[in-house]
């Protein structure tokens, strides 16, 4: 019974969670869309919906994580890395873009936009997976 009781546990908070972090994540995504039609310090938006996609990247990988056995977080955590340096490698492409351009602020928004963009796809990547 106890065995019962634990696993109805986790699969409750397993469906909350990735129900939380959905949620969150179309709340991030609805304010930054209203801060970007304000159109007021749209650099500043795409900086603060960037910083706060990362966070919650941060949150979703550590609620996935937990449900996993410790062979499974191995193969995570190098899953992981590969991710990390792509997404470094593809940061770094789009900062080569921004020099040559030579880009204004706007160009500035759409960069730290394109960043956001690509840890948003990790985030629903481990939301979905959290699902599953």
């Amino acid at each position: 019974m106890r065995k019962y009781l634990i696993a109805v546990f986790f699969f409750l908070w397993n469906s909350f969670a990735k129900g939380q972090n959905l949620s969150v994540l179309n709340n991030l995504d609805e304010k930054y869309q209203k801060c970007l039609d304000a159109e007021n310090k749209m650099l500043l938006c795409s900086q603060q919906y960037y910083l706060r996609i990362d966070s919650l990247l941060n949150v979703v990988y550590r609620n996935y994580r937990v449900t996993l056995t410790d062979k499974q977080k191995q193969n995570l955590k190098s899953e992981q890395l590969k991710w990390l340096s792509y997404r470094d490698n593809y940061f770094k492409k789009v900062e080569n873009e921004l020099k040559s351009e030579r880009a204004g602020r706007d160009a500035q928004m759409i960069a730290i936009d394109d960043k956001a963009q690509f840890v948003r796809e990790r985030v629903i990547y481990f939301i979905n997976k959290l699902n599953h």
